[in-house]
């Protein structure tokens, strides 16, 4: 019992890395805080004035990394052949890339505030597939975690990213 509250307040303390170090990687203006508290408010994914966010290296290779962690691993997955222990190796892999994109985010507060979003619906999956939530199963995380990628494909720019084939 005790180990359960504790993995979910890992978790949370996790997200809240997370969604910390995306806010903090610039110093916002009162009027870019204000921004961050509207698109927080509307909590909905949206284009740039129906144009795809733009990206730069380090998000576009965090995201191509996780991308390509999950491909590696979908067909196991798939075949239910992925051990309990993939699960929780391939979600430290997207945690870890994750971390990286937000260290080195160079996105204006708006940009931010979308893949915030995004990154916070991968976490939510990554949860599920550790066996972490009592309301979605391991396949149920996955399918999040998917959805997430295609939503990053649909929101933002980044040249040559291939969607994943459910």
């Amino acid at each position: 019992m005790f180990e359960k509250h504790t993995s979910k307040l890992l978790a949370t303390l996790g997200l809240f890395v997370i969604i910390s170090s995306l806010n903090a990687c610039a110093v916002d203006t009162p009027d870019q805080k204000n921004q961050h508290h509207q698109a927080g408010a509307q909590a909905t994914l949206s284009l740039d004035n129906g144009k795809k966010w733009r990206t730069d290296e380090p998000l576009r290779e965090g995201m191509e990394n996780i991308r390509v962690a999950f491909v590696l691993s979908l067909q196991e997955i798939r075949e239910n052949k992925f051990s309990h222990g993939s699960y929780g190796k391939l979600s430290h892999k997207i945690h870890d890339e994750m971390n990286h994109i937000s260290d080195d985010c160079k996105a204006g507060p708006k940009a931010k505030a979308q893949l915030h979003l995004i990154l916070a619906e991968i976490h939510e999956g990554t949860e599920s597939m550790e066996g972490k939530s009592a309301s979605a199963s391991r396949q149920d995380g996955v399918e999040r975690v998917l959805g997430a990628l295609e939503k990053y494909n649909t929101y933002f720019d980044h040249a040559g990213w291939r969607p994943i084939k459910r």
